[in-house]
């Protein structure tokens, strides 16, 4: 079996699939002209979320069967070029949803408690202990858009904190979204990108929200419409966002979003931690191996 990875992936999966005796080969910084110079011996591709999986590159994949994704969103994969070519389209499914969770409570309590400002501060020599009036999560109304694997799990973390939960899944009403927007404190969005929800949070939905509320979104950049999300921080007609993921990464510098003091930047860290890496490559080669040997698999998304 002949694998080409393109993406850097836990030294324990690529351990595995020496053990499997795959012929593997491991160029994790290919660039894209590379790419459509290599692929075409390959039987199987994996990625994480750097290697844009286009229609050249299934077109040139000659010998293609398979593409996996070490991790949850297939955006980076063109899965139509994929099916009009038979070729399979796996992910991981819930490999990172903890860490996603986890980074989504980390940022709540950084917009509650002002965190990043109080740091900052402090090493610029300043105490500002009068200024940084907090608030916390208790009762308050966290909205999850999207429940998922990592709605699920927010869901759970956000309740020990006392908060009070209000879930808008993808096949609830319209009415329901409203419902939750104009209601809740902390809006955080875990929904995958997708007709249905890209530009999904717009001017007119972000109007709904209360002035003392707060967005979190950790998982796609083009769920949110750019423009409105700005014009909405730099007007103050929310106190503050959180945004982990962005229009298009990486978000060089200088960018417009740098002089927003209301708006905490990370950069697309929500599922980096060893452990959902680590559970994410291994989802992936594990499946491989499987599916280029005649096994079902569970985790297909074409």
């Amino acid at each position: 079996m002949k694998i080409l990875i393109c993406d850097k992936i836990h030294p324990d999966a690529l351990e595995f699939l020496n053990k499997k005796k795959a012929d593997t080969l491991y160029l994790p910084e290919i660039m894209p002209l590379e790419l459509l110079q290599k692929v075409g011996d390959a039987q199987a591709l994996i990625v994480r979320s750097r290697t844009k999986v286009t229609r050249e590159v299934i077109e040139k994949g000659i010998n293609l069967k398979i593409v996996a994704r070490a991790g949850s969103g297939t955006d980076n994969i063109d899965k139509l070029a994929c099916q009009q070519r038979g070729t399979a389209v796996i992910n991981s499914p819930g490999a990172n949803a903890q860490a996603v969770a986890e980074l989504t409570v980390g940022l709540i309590l950084s917009l509650l408690r002002q965190i990043p400002k109080a740091d900052r501060s402090m090493h610029e020599g300043e105490w500002l202990k009068k200024e940084l009036m907090g608030a916390e999560i208790y009762n308050k109304t966290v909205g999850i858009i999207g429940y998922g694997y990592v709605g699920k799990k927010v869901t759970a973390l956000v309740r020990v904190f006392g908060a009070n939960v209000l879930v808008v899944g993808s096949h609830d009403e319209e009415e329901k979204l409203i419902s939750l927007l104009k209601t809740s404190d902390i809006v955080t969005l875990h929904v995958r990108l997708n007709d249905k929800t890209r530009g999904l949070i717009n001017k007119d939905r972000l109007a709904l929200m209360k002035s003392t509320s707060y967005l979190i979104n950790n998982c796609r950049g083009e769920v949110v419409v750019e423009n409105d999300l700005y014009e909405t921080l730099l007007n103050k007609k929310i106190a503050g966002a959180a945004l982990d993921v962005f229009w298009k990464e990486p978000l060089t510098a200088p960018n417009r979003w740098m002089g927003l003091d209301n708006c905490i930047l990370t950069p697309h860290i929500s599922g980096q931690t060893q452990e959902a890496t680590r559970k994410a490559c291994m989802m992936a080669v594990t499946d491989v191996v499987k599916f280029l040997q005649g096994k079902v698999i569970n985790s297909r998304v074409i």
